[in-house]
């Protein structure tokens, strides 16, 4: 897959979105917002459907592997490991040095140590993942077909206690430059990790096949996520000014009173 590369002007044009509190968000970078799955807008437990323009929906065609409607967003089963989603098989990459942002607000409810994927991808290997209250891991996977653990880079980030805390809202934003650096913000907040490993990565594969899971939803590793999704969104660019980053951040909090 070539590269989805930096793309130009992430928020480029428009208003200054955090004057625009409490309003209609409507992005005009419509170029790099590769994947919108917006509150309350164009979903159902079988389907939400993504309003980027990109039709990359996410959908469940079994009604067992479902998660139910709830505040506007998703409620994966947090008393089993059923409930995930699949993108398009035109699947994202973030590995390499495809530089993206990711936003989602959220709310665990699995268990401190429960562990989340947010993204999964077409191997074991590829996530994007909460692991606890303190920890985010990132991994990608080379190509080919190598064993499980082989070819594959884990980055870890580890955040002061309850950071991630279950049962709490809250809007998480992740940034990767294209040389594989990651930069944190809850609430519209930069964090900075306590200790990491493997800080920067540009692994080859980290394709965004799946929502909530890190692959097909068969695996007792695949690390359902447990408690509700209420907006995701992910940009195949990374934010030419950090203007334009706030003003996502401000979207997220000021719309979910965070």
């Amino acid at each position: 897959m070539a590269p989805l590369g930096l793309g130009t002007g992430f928020y480029g044009v428009g208003p200054n979105l955090g004057d625009l509190a409490g309003t209609d968000f409507l992005p005009p970078d419509n170029a790099n917002l590769a994947i919108w799955l917006r509150n309350n807008t164009s979903i159902a437990a079988e389907r939400w459907n993504d309003v980027s323009g990109n039709d990359r929906d996410a959908v469940q065609a079994d009604s067992g592997a479902q998660a139910s409607l709830s505040g506007g967003g998703l409620n994966f089963d947090s008393s089993g490991d059923s409930d995930f989603y699949e993108f398009p098989t035109t699947y994202l990459n973030a590995g390499g040095t495809n530089a993206w942002v990711l936003s989602i607000v959220f709310a665990r409810d699995g268990g401190a140590a429960d562990k989340n994927t947010i993204i999964g991808g077409a191997d074991q290997d590829e996530y994007i993942l909460i692991h606890d209250e303190e920890t985010i891991f990132i991994e990608t996977k080379a190509s080919g077909s190598p064993p499980s653990g082989q070819g594959a880079v884990q980055s870890k980030f580890i955040f002061p206690t309850d950071t991630w805390a279950d049962g709490v809202k809250m809007a998480m934003t992740i940034t990767k430059s294209a040389a594989g650096a990651f930069v944190f913000y809850k609430n519209g907040v930069s964090l900075t990790p306590s200790s990491t490993v493997n800080p920067a990565n540009i692994g080859e594969n980290l394709r965004v096949k799946h929502l909530g899971a890190r692959e097909d939803g068969t695996s007792s590793d695949d690390d359902h996520f447990h408690g509700v999704i209420y907006e995701f969104l992910f940009y195949t660019s990374f934010p030419a000014t950090q203007h334009k980053l706030a003003n996502l951040n401000s979207y997220l909090v000021n719309k979910f009173g965070l």
